[in-house]
């Protein structure tokens, strides 16, 4: 447009945001392996993310269906306080390692 009619134009990124929402319910399963020498680490998520019906759609319900020993239950309030700060945040500044 500058060069074609020569007016002043400002170029960048488009301001403008852009929102998702879940219509479906969503299940994930994620494998976290890593080894750099003497033990390492290994970790599994498997879940399912549900839509929440109109009136409380703002809210974030999580729940721990955890069964057995497997997973200590003195873990429960720092994964519940990861997963809500992430959805919160989204992964925009989360990188996988």
């Amino acid at each position: 447009m500058e060069r074609e009619y020569n007016c002043p134009v400002l170029l960048g990124k488009p301001k403008v945001s852009f929102r998702e929402t879940l219509t479906a319910p969503c299940s994930f399963d994620y494998l976290h392996k890593k080894q750099h020498g003497g033990q390492g680490q290994f970790g599994r998520v498997v879940g399912i993310l549900e839509p929440i019906p109109p009136p409380r759609n703002l809210e974030l319900e999580f729940v721990d269906e955890t069964s057995g020993t497997n997973v200590p239950k003195q873990y429960m309030p720092g994964i519940q306080k990861g997963f809500l700060k992430m959805a919160e945040k989204g992964t925009k500044n989360f990188k996988l390692q």
